[in-house]
């Protein structure tokens, strides 16, 4: 088996983007193996009570017009958020999570993922309407 590592980076450090704004940092890695490409996501689950839905926003290929990656490296990426995209939500019943992610394709072995965590919001953290009467 090929052991390989990476991780995302963001430019803005609070990771906390609003409606219709790019995303940008850099994915980086180190593998045995030289990867092919890496593709990334940006992405919406729901998480709670009923079913879950899930919602791919925007997509990059980063590496495929290189003929060699390296076994080691970073690439910059930009992925942007829809202008009616849902919100981060954090409720009692159900909430909505926003993530990136990153995968190292490998030939001829396990891909190598990677998940970060981000909040989309018109404020700076995730909707949270429990503290509202009815």
């Amino acid at each position: 088996m090929s052991k390989a590592a990476m991780g995302i980076t963001f430019d803005k450090e609070l990771r906390t983007f609003t409606h219709g704004e790019s995303i940008t940092g850099k994915v980086w890695w180190q593998s045995e193996k030289e990867p092919t490409q890496i593709d990334l996501e940006l992405k919406w689950v729901t998480d709670g009570a009923g079913t879950v839905d899930v919602g791919v926003t925007d997509k990059a290929t980063l590496g495929a017009a290189y003929h060699h990656l390296g076994c080691e490296g970073a690439l910059s990426f930009t992925l942007h958020v829809p202008q009616d995209a849902p919100p981060s939500y954090n409720g009692s019943i159900v909430s909505i999570n926003w993530s990136v992610k990153a995968t190292l394709d490998l030939p001829w072995a396990i891909d190598c993922k990677t998940v970060e965590e981000i909040i989309v919001s018109p404020t700076s953290t995730a909707l949270d309407l429990s503290s509202y009467a009815r």
